[in-house]
């Protein structure tokens, strides 16, 4: 009977083993399921704080690139109240610099240790794709499209549509009708440039390599 009793005892201890050692790794189990888990929505929160940090300073860059254009505009009104003339000694008109409608890159625009403090100059390119697009981080930590800065990962161009009317009377086109030019097509004969729908465009690569772009649009007018 004291026999029969032992194994039973010694049965049953190694049946709590088997069982302790089965909770166990399923324990172990639940675990790492759990801290993958936390680390991959760790991982996930990070990388879309990262997205929205760069499109934040992409949607900056290209409103910088609108409010530049709006400044040569004003500039433009000042010099052509002061009767300025050009290099070629044509009359300053409202939209020097921008005249032509096409693709444009900003020329070098702020810093505070540079050869330049401040520029209003667009320059015309053929197309966006072209290497010109791309922005540098310069030695002051403004961005600029100067190879001599650092490579950042945006590219920032602006289109300029012509605006156009048969003519116009107070400010108001006679008709009553605006015509919204396509890319690179100027306004006809017979019809009056009263502004520009200006565009702004910055591209950039993400972490996954997926094609990024945010674009800003405005209209800038002949009048105040």
């Amino acid at each position: 009977m004291q026999l029969t009793m032992n194994k039973i005892f010694v049965q049953k201890i190694k049946s709590q083993r088997g069982q302790g050692l089965l909770e166990l790794i399923v324990a172990i189990g639940v675990i790492t399921v759990g801290l993958f888990s936390v680390w991959a929505l760790f991982f996930a929160n990070f990388a879309g704080e990262q997205e929205a940090e760069t499109r934040m300073v992409a949607s900056n860059l290209a409103r910088e690139g609108l409010e530049v254009v709006k400044n040569i505009r004003d500039s433009n009104w000042l010099a052509a109240e002061n009767n300025a003339t050009t290099i070629s000694g044509s009359l300053w008109t409202w939209d020097n610099g921008f005249a032509t409608p096409g693709y444009y890159v900003l020329d070098q625009i702020f810093s505070t240790s540079s050869s330049y403090v401040g520029s209003t100059t667009l320059i015309s390119i053929a197309d966006p794709s072209v290497s010109g697009t791309k922005l540098y981080i310069n030695k002051d930590r403004f961005y600029d499209h100067d190879p001599a800065g650092s490579p950042s990962m945006f590219s920032r161009f602006i289109t300029v549509k012509d605006i156009c009317c048969a003519s116009v009377n107070n400010f108001a086109c006679d008709n009553g009708t605006v015509d919204f030019k396509d890319l690179n097509v100027p306004c006809s004969s017979g019809q009056i440039k009263i502004g520009i729908d200006v565009a702004s465009e910055v591209r950039w690569q993400s972490n996954n390599n997926q094609s990024r772009k945010v674009i800003l649009e405005n209209q800038l007018f002949n009048w105040r």
